[in-house]
């Protein structure tokens, strides 16, 4: 059986209500992909839109690395497992967990901290304004309104987002170094 992060499984309902950034093709080239997390042991707490952390059963540990330019574990249920990421600002990142298999590329966000901590961020189109998803080119209404059409489409739109949320993002994955 197929084991699914914590964040696939994410995707995977955003994907069901529409909300998502997603391509049809992959934006984040070869050149562009950089190693966001240093090689390590990390654990992943999971923040609710409250702000408030997973429960302590839920926390995952282990190992992370890269294997072909991939976040890798060998500890099962790894958020962002396989995940590449491109560089957005200089503690930004826009990254997804996609494989030529699939039939759509979905967007995370992720930011860097000065303390070595990291948080990812499933960021839903439906949180921007109306005036800023025209603006993008999004349509104003229907399930499907998210599309990115290049990569250069991909740093504005996750540059918006990030401005109009102010700082204020609570939910997502967050991932501490284990010293």
């Amino acid at each position: 059986m197929k084991q699914y992060s914590f964040l696939t499984l994410l995707i995977f309902v955003s994907i069901g209500l529409g909300g998502c950034f997603y391509s049809a093709t992959d934006l984040i080239s070869e050149e562009n992909r950089v190693e966001t997390l240093a090689a390590g042991e990390y654990r992943a707490l999971t923040l609710d839109e409250d702000g408030s952390y997973s429960e302590p059963e839920e926390v995952w540990q282990g190992e992370i690395t890269y294997r072909d330019g991939r976040l890798h574990s060998e500890t099962e249920d790894m958020p962002l497992a396989n995940a590449v990421f491109m560089q957005i600002d200089q503690h930004i990142f826009a990254g997804h967990a996609n494989t030529s298999d699939d039939d759509e590329y979905v967007y995370v966000l992720m930011f860097a901290y000065s303390d070595g901590s990291y948080y990812a961020h499933l960021p839903m189109c439906n949180r921007l304004s109306a005036e800023a998803r025209v603006e993008l080119g999004f349509a104003e209404e229907g399930d499907r309104q998210c599309a990115l059409t290049d990569t250069a489409h991909l740093r504005a739109v996750f540059t918006t987002y990030v401005e109009e949320m102010g700082g204020q993002i609570s939910d997502g994955v967050r991932l501490f170094p284990v010293d």
